[in-house]
């Protein structure tokens, strides 16, 4: 079953289409073309493909000082997709709180548990006396994997989910990570801006 219309964006936000619900078949054919889905309320669901997509290319990564000191001398635990749903759950929860309102909705947790299931969607945590302190979760396509969402209860919590995350990526062959946006945290990292039809080319 085909989800999507066209791929092309219709303004210059880069949306290309809006639905009413969201599954795990409709995303997992939204990221073989570089979209992705960005909920605005509980029942409207846009799909983007911006025409400037973020990106971290692994060579391009910085690290400060102390937080290569800090991940030497971690005394936290590292774990990969042993509790996806509540690393979604809580960030949406925090997101919620900080940002009053989080484009974390049910349907959209319940379609990434389902890709989760199937092995699409993954999650790295970091716990701190058995509590889930801090993670990520993001899409794992063919050729690139989507960072979709973070958060930390402890500090550095979730810089140590993505330092963790990227040691993995690297052991299966990827040499970057889709960040969708550039943000100030990304951007100290390395993260860069690339054309949408550059971004294309990257994921074949």
């Amino acid at each position: 079953m085909k989800y999507f219309k066209s791929y092309e964006p219709i303004d210059k936000s880069g949306a290309v289409a809006w639905s009413d619900y969201i599954e795990a078949d409709q995303v997992i054919e939204a990221y073989k073309h570089g979209v992705f889905p960005w909920p605005d309320q509980e029942e409207s669901i846009y799909w983007f493909s911006p025409l400037k997509r973020g990106v971290l290319d692994f060579k391009d990564l910085h690290w400060s000082k102390s937080d290569l000191k800090f991940f030497k001398d971690c005394k936290f635990q590292f774990k990969m997709n042993q509790n996806f749903v509540h690393t979604i759950e809580t960030c949406a929860k925090v997101k919620n709180e900080i940002e009053d309102g989080t484009w974390i909705t049910k349907d959209l947790i319940h379609a990434y548990i389902e890709l989760n299931q199937m092995g699409v969607a993954l999650s790295f945590e970091v716990y701190d006396k058995g509590s889930l302190i801090g993670g990520m979760y993001g899409v794992l396509s063919k050729t690139y994997f989507s960072a979709e969402s973070m958060f930390y209860l402890k500090s550095n919590a979730s810089k140590y989910a993505l330092y963790k995350s990227i040691e993995y990526f690297k052991s299966i062959g990827l040499s970057w990570i889709d960040t969708q946006v550039t943000t100030d945290f990304t951007s100290r990292l390395g993260a860069k801006e690339i054309s949408r039809a550059t971004f294309l080319k990257r994921i074949g």
